[in-house]
Formats: structure tokens, sequence, C-alpha cells
């Protein structure tokens, strides 16, 4: 079913440009309904929030420290289900 909504054009240029960015991302055509689906489904944070401003050492603290807590949890987890790291 179809249904017609107001936004603002604030939310309008931000939507075109989230559809233009899947569009060259994906190769192919995206509508402004596609661009709302990808939201809707991706659920993630950033592309909610905006991005994240950081300096260039906090980032590569950052990627340490996750590296570091996904290599311990798949060993601890994976491993026990006898999979592959």
């Amino acid at each position: 079913m179809v249904k017609t909504i107001k936004i603002s054009d604030e939310n309008y240029q931000w939507l075109m440009k989230l559809a233009g960015k899947l569009q060259h991302e994906r190769a192919t055509l995206v509508s402004l309904d596609g661009a709302l689906s990808f939201m809707h489904k991706s659920r993630e944070l950033h592309d909610l929030a905006g991005s994240w401003q950081a300096q260039e050492k906090n980032i590569q603290k950052a990627a340490v420290e996750i590296k570091d807590r996904w290599k311990s949890w798949s060993l601890k987890y994976l491993a026990k289900k006898g999979e592959k790291l």
C-alpha cells in the first residue's frame, strides 16, 4: 500500500543524499522508499545519528581494543563449537 507523507526540506535533502550514496555503492537505482527501507533494516546507530567525530589516535585505540576483544570472544566461544577461527 502506498502512502503520502510530509517531510521537511532538510529531511528530504538528507534522504536524497542517502539514496544517492546507496546508488553509488550498489551501482543500481535506489528510490527514496528503498533508502528508507535500508535505514529501517540496517538499524545502525551511526547511520541514524550522523558520523562519529574522533581523533585518529582514539580511533586506532578503539580498533585495537575491538580486535583484541573479538579474538578473546572467538577463542572462548567459537573454539568450543569446533569452528575454524
